[in-house]
């Protein structure tokens, strides 16, 4: 079970404020925490070579999953020489998620609960988040703002 001496939350609201702007260290300070608790490994020297890639997979989620992923992990390994772990972090433990986001070089999802790892990721790694066309949401670019992280969306 894990405690958290400190949670932060604006005042007045119920649950999570998933548009939040994160106070400055805040998503570092949790990262530290998650590290230390999970004795998450460090990626190597960047730009990994291969550098790579979590392409999060996800079960079927009103239409919020690739329909070509393997297609785009083919290409993504052929074309460009990347390394791409096409996951469901659904199937892993909290501990497994944190330590595959915290070696990636870059992470491409579909709108979701998927990428709520990024805060993980390292400080030079970029964000590309897919929506689908009738949903724009500013949570992921909110926390990869916060972390200094490249983020890109796509529609």
């Amino acid at each position: 079970m894990l405690a958290y001496r400190y949670v932060i939350a604006p005042v007045g609201t119920i649950g999570m404020d998933y548009n939040m702007v994160y106070p400055d260290g805040a998503l570092d300070t949790i990262g530290d925490a998650v590290r230390r608790k999970y004795a998450i490994k460090p990626r190597s020297v960047f730009p990994a070579t291969p550098a790579r890639v979590l392409l999060i997979k996800r079960r079927s989620s009103r239409g919020r999953s690739f329909m070509n992923g393997d297609e785009l992990k083919r290409n993504l390994t052929l074309r460009h020489g990347f390394q791409v772990d096409f996951t469901d972090l659904g199937t892993m433990t909290f501990g497994e998620q944190a330590q595959i986001a915290a070696q990636a070089d870059l992470v491409i999802g579909v709108h979701g609960a998927g990428l709520n790892n990024v805060y993980m990721a390292p400080p030079d790694a970029c964000v590309v988040e897919i929506f689908p066309p009738q949903l724009i949401a500013t949570h992921h670019l909110l926390v990869a703002a916060s972390r200094r992280l490249c983020y890109i969306p796509l529609v």
